[in-house]
């Protein structure tokens, strides 16, 4: 009579438990990620006529970040089926464990990156004329850079030192260096929170209509920030493994390289929208009040999308 398998223990289920909501948080904001690519592609190849090379740009860059996440989805499936392969072994994975670990992480740098840019980018042409502005963004891009290379070398180290397995953290060295995506973002977020207080004040109370389309496409870039800024913050806090439980940090993890990629693409779509249907209204209007106001009142900054 065949003997049982023997019974798993609680390391080894919750081992389990993490695995499968990593897949299915990757996979649900995957399917989320492909839709809003495709609502990105239709709508810069439909509305973009007047720039076509620049909407042609932001496709490409569309479907870079829609690859990067079919790599990372794809290679993180392969990873845990190598992983499952060896469940309950003493001997570790193969060689091709830790390869798919370190190339995972290459495909999620190059993401945030790529995001972090449209977002300075997004930043950028709210303040076309402040010189000053442009400094601190250009400066919070570089540090992009900078923190994306370093880190991704240190985790690369740290893989290849180990059997197998992606490290969930590596302390205050690795926060360190994350902190700088997490400067980028606020910064963007103050800026764009800045310019809708600045066409509250100087444009908002000539019109009629106490909120127009142009504001309200603002506000969601205001609130979509927030809500982006406050998932970097958890994703920091994954650098302190004792903060947050195994499977919400699975959660978090198994969310991040998408969501920032839906993010960018979301602000491509807000963008080109308002700027097809709402952009010569608002610089119409910038320019009445440059003629109706003394110089003084106006910050020297534009609205321009």
């Amino acid at each position: 009579m065949p003997s049982s398998p023997p019974a798993l223990s609680a390391g080894a289920i919750l081992g389990l438990k993490v695995i499968l909501v990593d897949l299915l948080v990757s996979s649900l904001w995957f399917g989320v990620q492909g839709v809003v690519t495709i609502i990105a592609i239709y709508v810069l190849l439909s509305r973009g006529q007047s720039n076509l090379f620049g909407n042609r740009f932001l496709v490409g860059i569309t479907l870079i970040l829609f690859c990067t996440s079919t790599c990372s989805l794809t290679l993180t499936i392969c990873d845990y089926m190598n992983r499952l392969g060896n469940f309950g072994h003493a001997t570790p994975g193969p060689p091709i464990v830790s390869k798919a670990d370190i190339i995972l992480m290459v495909f999620q740098r190059l993401s945030y990156f790529i995001s972090d840019s449209i977002v300075v980018w997004r930043a950028w042409m709210l303040w076309t004329r402040n010189i000053y502005v442009k400094i601190l963004l250009v400066v919070c891009l570089l540090g992009t850079i900078t923190a994306s290379f370093i880190q991704g070398a240190l985790s690369v180290t740290q893989q290849a030192r180990q059997a197998g397995g992606v490290p969930t953290g590596s302390g205050l060295l690795s926060l360190m260096f994350s902190i700088p995506f997490l400067f980028t973002n606020v910064t963007s977020t103050t800026l764009i929170a800045a310019k809708i207080w600045e066409y509250r004040r100087n444009i908002m109370k000539h019109l009629s209509d106490s909120k127009t389309s142009v504001f309200n496409i603002l506000l969601i870039l205001l609130e979509s920030s927030l809500l982006y800024s406050i998932f970097w913050i958890l994703a920091l806090l994954v650098e302190f493994n004792y903060i947050i439980p195994p499977i919400g940090l699975s959660a978090i993890m198994g969310s991040l390289p998408f969501v920032t990629a839906i993010y960018p693409v979301t602000i491509v779509i807000l963008v080109t929208l308002d700027k097809n249907d709402y952009g010569s209204t608002i610089q119409a209007t910038n320019t009445a009040m440059h003629f109706n106001q003394p110089a003084s009142t106006t910050s020297g900054s534009t609205l321009t999308f």
